[in-house]
């Protein structure tokens, strides 16, 4: 596990998808509506495969399970990668959702999820929803629920204009929508699990009110949780750890063995060079991941102006 690597992206077409991941990313084999591009995913509904290099068409499940410690760490094992990693264009609102704690997870079902937002680009009028703004209790949600009444839901909700290279961390059990105008990176734990509480009265593409959750979102919520807000360079959360790199010199970088790095290039293309004399180029817009075994490594120097994510587990 001594190479950088670099998987296919797995697409999702959901209604409110649009087009700025193929256009922003040069995205060719994206779909015409593309609401997700699960970058890194070790799940059957998603799975990772290499793009290239010496472990081209294996699943990212394989390597855990094949490589174990090189991939993910000295003393580190899992059964599945711990993270996914997505970008997400909003064409249209979100559904506003709430995922599940551990505890909540064990007793409805499915896998904790905690996640963060990057805002790699924002509408000008475009706007988040995180968490309640006044005290609410699960029987006035529940009534507004099925009463369907959208204007007052509109008024329990903490909006956020945030501009692109902002970010938010969104705790378990916090309610959340993101509305029509957001392309995201999304960082989160390994979990598809999402309870959807409203859908602001639209319909699918069968002409009918898409299922609700109720509830499941009234058991997972925390009612007080709201997000963290991140503007600076350091965007550590207990699960995961966000670091930015905006400088066109040279960066050097060390796993020590201990745990993996996953990389995203928001602007430009980006060079490793690793071992005695091997280099990787990311294309831009793109997700690696550094096995843990591979130790220390450098970004080199770039011309113009460069963004870089650096993604760490946590756990």
């Amino acid at each position: 596990m001594l190479e950088p690597l670099l998987f296919k992206p797995v697409y999702k077409d959901y209604l409110w998808g649009g087009t700025r991941i193929a256009e922003r990313f040069g995205r060719a084999d994206a779909p015409a509506v593309c609401a997700e591009s699960w970058e890194l995913t070790d799940r059957p509904e998603g799975m990772s495969v290499v793009e290239s290099g010496a472990y081209a068409g294996k699943t990212l499940s394989e390597l855990v399970q094949a490589h174990g410690e090189a991939l993910l760490g000295r003393g580190k094992k899992a059964s599945a990668f711990p993270l996914l990693v997505k970008i997400f264009d909003t064409h249209q609102r979100t559904s506003l959702q709430v995922h599940p704690d551990a505890a909540c997870a064990r007793r409805t079902g499915g896998s904790a999820k905690n996640e963060m937002w990057y805002m790699l680009g924002v509408a000008p009028e475009a706007a988040v929803s995180i968490g309640f703004r006044k005290r609410m209790t699960r029987k006035t949600l529940a009534e507004i629920v099925e009463n369907r009444d959208a204007e007052r839901m509109e008024t329990l909700l903490n909006r956020y204009h945030a501009g692109e290279g902002c970010a938010f961390f969104i705790p378990a059990g916090c309610v959340h929508s993101t509305e029509a105008g957001c392309l995201i990176l999304e960082v989160q734990q390994n979990s598809d699990t999402t309870y959807r509480l409203w859908d602001w009265n639209r319909t699918g593409p069968d002409g009918k009110p898409r299922k609700l959750h109720l509830a499941e979102s009234l058991t997972a919520i925390h009612w007080n949780a709201g997000p963290t807000l991140f503007s600076g360079d350091e965007m550590p959360t207990p699960f995961f750890a966000v670091q930015r790199h905006r400088t066109r010199r040279a960066v050097r970088l060390d796993t020590e063995g201990a745990r993996f790095d996953i990389l995203f290039t928001s602007r430009q293309a980006a060079t490793i060079l690793y071992g005695a004399s091997r280099t990787f180029t990311i294309p831009e817009g793109r997700t690696c991941l550094i096995p843990a075994a591979l130790g220390k490594y450098r970004i080199a120097a770039a011309e113009g102006t460069r963004e870089i994510l650096r993604i760490r587990s946590e756990a």
